[in-house]
């Protein structure tokens, strides 16, 4: 028993020398661009459409979360392929009023929201999977 109350106060002291003040690195918030306000812009009413539908659906006393930046950020990976008129129609979709830097876009608004808060971990799982077809 002792050994094991030794072994858990010396594990103990190991990890509360090795997490100084000292070493802990301050992130530094990165601001929103003029682009990327626009982009938050233009996806508020799409925003507020889908979280409407989504607890439209839900029952009574359900808690419904949404996350606006994960659906936008999928269609505009899906824009990126899209050209005339489906292009034309995922923008309308969305409220975007044209394609032109919205990757830049959303990575400055993850990254605006990821550094917001150093308490505060936030990630986001979209991601886009092709595959190649050869005839």
């Amino acid at each position: 028993m002792m050994k094991k109350i030794l072994a858990l106060i010396g594990f103990a002291l190991l990890t509360a020398s090795s997490c100084s003040e000292s070493e802990v690195t301050e992130v530094k918030p990165e601001p929103f661009t003029l682009k990327s306000a626009d982009v938050i812009e233009q996806t508020d009413a799409f925003n507020w459409k889908i979280f409407k539908a989504v607890n439209d659906l839900a029952e009574s006393g359900d808690n419904v979360v949404v996350s606006p930046i994960s659906i936008t950020q999928a269609f505009g990976m899906a824009i990126n392929g899209a050209t005339g008129d489906n292009l034309d129609e995922m923008l309308s979709v969305i409220g975007f009023t044209d394609s032109e830097g919205l990757n830049e876009a959303y990575k400055n608004i993850r990254g605006a929201l990821s550094t917001a808060d150093p308490k505060v971990v936030m990630e986001i799982a979209n991601s886009a999977w092709y595959r190649m077809i050869f005839q």
